[in-house]
């Protein structure tokens, strides 16, 4: 009740759940995760299923499995600056901020190109006023989560076209029988999303998938 009393754990507590939507899809998987999936929904040529909301449920379930430590990394943090009695003032107050943001830090950090980082970092001694960008170092958010973002879209686009490749190669090869038959008023897709879905269960496509996205954070 003490910790609820207290303005500044208040404001945090008010602050976190404002700003939780941004933190999942800016500094977390689930944008990469998110991304394959759809792609793999349009590859296979079923535009309704699964929905998008069974989708994004499977980009979440994920993005907390990967995320689970620096979560506990948070959780821990925030405990022992409790206990000092860090929600006092508004300095402690923007030091606890700094401090839960550490973990993320550290991921964003880990899993952002270095070249995004240097463009980022580049751009801001443009786009930035001087007195300004000399407190900003390429560890801040302002850097990272730009990087770390681009970096996500840009691993998710080279995973679609792989995924992409096999089915268009089907595609093409149910198109030319079809032309060759003189059928040509019976949709190809029609016919290639059975054969789409039948390559996709034989090769195991949701484990290898699923696992190779998990593990692509190693």
């Amino acid at each position: 009740m003490e910790t609820l009393a207290n303005p500044y754990s208040s404001l945090l507590l008010l602050g976190s759940a404002l700003a939780l939507p941004f933190v999942v899809v800016a500094s977390t998987s689930f944008i990469k995760i998110a991304t394959v999936l759809l792609v793999l929904r349009s590859a296979l040529g079923i535009q309704q299923a699964p929905p998008n909301m069974a989708l994004y449920a499977v980009a979440l379930a994920l993005s907390v499995f990967i995320m689970a430590p620096v979560g506990d990394a948070m959780l821990k943090e925030a405990a022992r600056l409790e206990q000092l009695g860090a929600f006092n003032s508004v300095q402690t107050f923007l030091e606890l901020g700094g401090a839960l943001f550490a973990p993320i830090s550290e991921f964003l950090a880990k899993h952002s190109r270095p070249e995004m980082t240097e463009l980022f970092s580049s751009r801001a001694t443009i786009l930035w006023p001087e007195e300004f960008r000399v407190s900003i170092g390429p560890n801040n958010i302002l850097i990272q989560a730009p990087s770390f973002l681009l970096s996500e879209l840009s691993l998710a686009f080279q995973i679609a076209i792989l995924i992409y490749l096999p089915f268009v190669v089907i595609d093409l090869v149910v198109a030319n029988v079809l032309t060759a038959l003189g059928m040509m008023m019976v949709s190809p897709t029609l016919v290639s999303i059975p054969f789409k879905l039948l390559l996709f269960v034989l090769i195991d496509g949701w484990y290898r998938l699923l696992d190779g996205l998990v593990l692509s954070y190693v």
